[in-house]
């Protein structure tokens, strides 16, 4: 776990992506503060139903992909038994050339159906780093740490008291007493991040007795916000059997242990609930890719969720069970839909951004084909052309000019 509960994450790609997810989670939490609840993890399922509402166009595009892709199905099949066998360069150009025809015909593309799939991924990053520093991102949950880090920042020799702590306890947490805000930060950085026997460890450190109320104050708050179910959403189920086989706490182990088996269950249920493309042979690229992709992201699910905070395992099983009552929805209103009115709509699509994309329509090139045909007139110039040659003067063998004479000599001799 990263020592960084003050500083929000700033990387190129998940950086924006952290921020924007913990603006909608700071909203949840003060619209839940307001009415008395103060959750992280419920903040987290609430916040798991508007990302999937957001994501819902998405969802919905990949559903009609999945269904075109048993209409397409047949033709990718025989373009792939085509060149089955053929592995040099050439062939294999030719292969993804036809493919990627029969793809735009449909108005669709080989990876359409994955993308949903592929954009839970930053998400899920940038989630982790949101779960790991929840103090930068609510700033509810900050103003916990108020108190007890001012009785703290009182005491002669703090920052030898919590260095000296974070080396005992193997903290990974980069310190810094540089300012005085700079110090506040990487006290709650430490108190953020400690586990049970931690929290015991810290309150029983000599100098911090006369503070006792406000660390009991602050940890009572955490454990509040932070508890869900009875397991801390900040620490993993592999730290938390760790520790429940060092206290004796076994029930804890079954919760721990339920986290990553319910996400595992709970993603491979969505994937059943997805419309499946039409078996095909060993070559069916595209079917084989979902087929994969359906059978690792629940395996990925659950190595994740061993690992990682509790709180992704509660987001990643909310998400699959909203996925799947929408899959169910989405099924229904599919089942309605006729394949050739899908295929005739997602064409229509594809055009006009085709033509957004080039800045060019079928009007302009009707238009300029019209105005090329015009200005070239290969016959009609030069038809006038040959009527205003003198056939009394010599031509050239071979020339235009003979053959145009050879041509008025025929049409005389019929005439006579």
């Amino acid at each position: 776990m990263l020592g960084i509960a003050l500083t929000q994450y700033d990387g190129a790609i998940l950086g924006p992506i952290a921020r924007l997810l913990g603006y909608i989670i700071n909203a949840i939490y003060s619209v839940m503060e307001s009415v008395g609840i103060q959750n992280i993890g419920i903040s987290i399922i609430l916040f798991t139903i508007v990302v999937n509402v957001l994501l819902l166009p998405l969802t919905i595009k990949q559903q009609k992909t999945s269904k075109m892709t048993a209409r397409m199905n047949p033709e990718l099949q025989a373009i792939q038994k085509k060149y089955r066998g053929k592995r040099d360069n050439i062939s294999m150009q030719k292969m993804n050339d036809e493919m990627n025809a029969v793809y735009e015909k449909y108005g669709t593309s080989m990876y359409g159906g994955c993308l949903p799939l592929l954009i839970q991924m930053p998400i899920l990053l940038a989630l982790w780093r949101v779960i790991s520093n929840i103090p930068a991102y609510v700033s509810s949950v900050k103003a916990m740490f108020t108190g007890a880090v001012t009785a703290i920042t009182s005491i002669a020799g703090y920052q030898d008291i919590i260095q000296q702590f974070v080396s005992d306890h193997n903290m990974n947490v980069t310190l810094n007493f540089a300012t005085n805000e700079a110090a506040q930060n990487s006290i709650i950085d430490v108190i953020y991040l400690l586990k049970g026997t931690e929290w015991n460890s810290f309150e029983q450190i000599s100098q911090f007795q006369s503070i006792g109320s406000q660390l009991g104050e602050l940890r009572t708050n955490l454990e509040h916000v932070n508890y869900f179910l009875g397991l801390n959403i900040t620490e993993s189920p592999i730290s938390i059997i760790q520790t429940a086989f060092a206290t004796g706490a076994f029930l804890l182990i079954i919760g721990a242990i339920m986290v990553p088996l319910l996400s595992a269950l709970s993603q491979w249920i969505n994937a059943k609930l997805m419309p499946q493309a039409a078996a095909g042979g060993a070559d069916d690229t595209t079917a084989n890719m979902m087929r994969s992709m359906n059978m690792t992201m629940p395996i990925m699910s659950a190595i994740f969720c061993f690992s990682f905070q509790i709180g992704l395992g509660i987001y990643w099983i909310s998400s699959s069970v909203v996925r799947s009552v929408i899959q169910v929805i989405i099924n229904k209103k599919l089942d309605t839909m006729s394949v050739d009115e899908l295929i005739e709509k997602n064409i229509e699509k594809a055009n006009k951004k085709r033509e957004k994309k080039q800045g060019v329509t079928k009007e302009h090139i009707n238009q300029a084909a019209r105005s090329s045909a015009k200005s070239i007139d290969p016959y009609g110039k030069r038809i006038s052309k040959l009527q205003d040659l003198d056939y009394s003067k010599e031509v050239k063998p071979g020339s235009l000019a003979e053959k145009a004479r050879m041509v008025q000599k025929f049409n005389e001799k019929n005439k006579k």
